[in-house]
């Protein structure tokens, strides 16, 4: 069932690096310098769509079978953010990226790879469906334990009636005209539900989305005793 929903995107980047490809190796008609790298420039954004296509399927399948489980490990928040924006470097290449985390953040206990990856879907999202060269922000609040991340963009925003549904697998916005089997927001969701959170959109002040993560029960508001006697006390972060 899984494969057969996505087959038609698995085609269309195989069709167009079987085409660029027949394209190089025709000696019938040499190509030019610029030609040639345009050519295997598409190859390269194709294969690339579809590794992480395949990385979906693979990701959302071990999720909703019980194959990943929760993981509760303390973490900072600052790496994990600079973790998932080292790995979207290629998507956000062109885009100002603005981070918003509040100084003296406590850690955290979750899995840092599995909320890494949450972060990079949602950015890779935002960059999917905004104009080339828009800013996307990462921001986070903490209420009282309670974690909240969120990947703001300025793009056209999601319609009210979308919302909830644009989180389920297989579903792309009415607005969206891009490559992708619609996973990458279902993952971030079976993603936070490991942790009995939630991931929601709304509108963002001034235009745009803002993809909104809750985590509750994560931070880690006081850490046990040093060696030494003394305690250390994480900060609250501003809203």
């Amino acid at each position: 069932m899984l494969l057969s929903s996505v087959s038609h995107d698995l085609r269309t980047p195989l069709a167009s690096i079987t085409g660029a490809v027949t394209t190089l190796l025709d000696q019938s008609a040499p190509l030019d310098e610029a030609t040639r790298l345009d050519r295997m420039q598409s190859i390269r954004e194709d294969a690339d769509a579809l590794e992480r296509q395949v990385r979906n399927m693979l990701d959302l399948t071990r999720l909703e079978s019980g194959t990943i489980r929760a993981v509760r490990e303390m973490q900072s928040l600052a790496a994990i953010v600079g973790c998932a924006l080292v790995t979207a470097s290629a998507a956000l290449a062109d885009r100002p990226v603005q981070v918003h985390l509040a100084a003296d953040l406590p850690l955290v206990h979750l899995d840092a790879d599995l909320i890494a990856r949450l972060l990079v879907n949602l950015l890779e999202n935002a960059c999917r469906h905004t104009p080339a060269g828009s800013p996307v922000r990462v921001a986070t609040a903490l209420h009282g334990n309670h974690l909240q991340l969120a990947v703001e963009d300025r793009g056209p925003g999601v319609p009210a009636g979308e919302r909830e549904a644009i989180c389920s697998k297989f579903q792309r916005g009415a607005r969206s005209h891009t490559l992708s089997a619609g996973l990458g927001l279902a993952i971030c969701r079976a993603i936070a539900s490991l942790y009995g959170g939630a991931v929601h959109v709304e509108d963002r002040p001034g235009g745009g989305a803002r993809f909104v993560v809750d985590l509750p029960d994560v931070a880690v508001l006081a850490l046990p005793a040093d060696p030494g006697g003394a305690a250390a006390t994480g900060q609250r972060g501003a809203p």
